[in-house]
């Protein structure tokens, strides 16, 4: 599941905020390709993401919302703050187990590069699949996999956070701190999708970071922000 964050503008009314919501990511996925998609908003579905802070007085202006967490609502009701904080102390405690899960093992190879081998030889017969069974058979990424799978995992370690992980701890967390809101891709006010593929490099990672920091960066706290879920 990817989670996408949509910013909406706040003469957008509230009855309409989902579907405005749906229909921007779309269109943004358009702007992409440079094409048309035909596509019904309708396949993506909002889900719980963002920590709130309001009253129960003023919780009718969140979308979905829940105790402590909702779907969306006026960035002034929702406690981004506190999302990036638990961010980056998430990321900091699956980079101390993954710290010790892969203790031993050789540095690996991260799977973008696998990726482009793979777009370089298209017709030499070395397919995507092989790209990915590669990866994953490296001794660091075979330990990950074997950790998630047993019993004693206390929690999952994403195989394609590989490269991140080995940056180190700081850049591990701080990872984790940037992208808390954003999730794997943001839309902004303007219509412009800005995703972060697993594949990718981390550099690029960093570039999907810059984008979500400006779009976040434009709203005003009557604006809104929506988390759409796609498979």
């Amino acid at each position: 599941m990817h989670v996408i964050t949509v910013c909406i503008r706040q003469d957008v009314p509230l009855e309409k905020t989902v579907h405005a919501a749906k229909a921007a990511y779309i269109a943004g996925i358009a702007l992409v390709a440079k094409a048309a998609v035909v596509h019904s908003p309708d396949s993506s579905q909002i889900v719980t993401h963002f920590v709130h802070n309001a009253h129960r007085r003023s919780r009718g202006e969140l979308i979905a919302p829940r105790e402590h967490m909702a779907a969306g609502g006026p960035v002034q009701l929702l406690n981004l703050d506190w999302m990036a904080h638990l961010g980056f102390h998430g990321n900091l405690r699956r980079w101390q187990v993954w710290n010790q899960v892969v203790h031993g093992t050789p540095v690996a190879q991260p799977l973008w590069r696998f990726v482009d081998r793979h777009r370089s030889t298209p017709k030499k017969g070395y397919s995507l699949d092989q790209a990915h069974r590669d990866y994953r058979a490296q001794p660091r990424v075979a330990a990950m996999e074997i950790y998630n799978r047993s019993g004693r995992a206390v929690m999952q370690l994403p195989l394609h956070h590989l490269e991140a992980f080995q940056v180190g701890r700081d850049a591990y967390a701080e990872l984790g701190f940037n992208t808390a809101v954003p999730a794997n891709a943001i839309v902004s006010l303007d219509g412009v999708l800005r995703e972060c593929r697993p594949s990718e490099p981390l550099s690029q990672v960093w570039e999907f970071i810059s984008a979500a920091r400006s779009a976040l960066s434009q709203l005003s706290f009557g604006d809104r922000l929506v988390a759409l879920a796609v498979d």
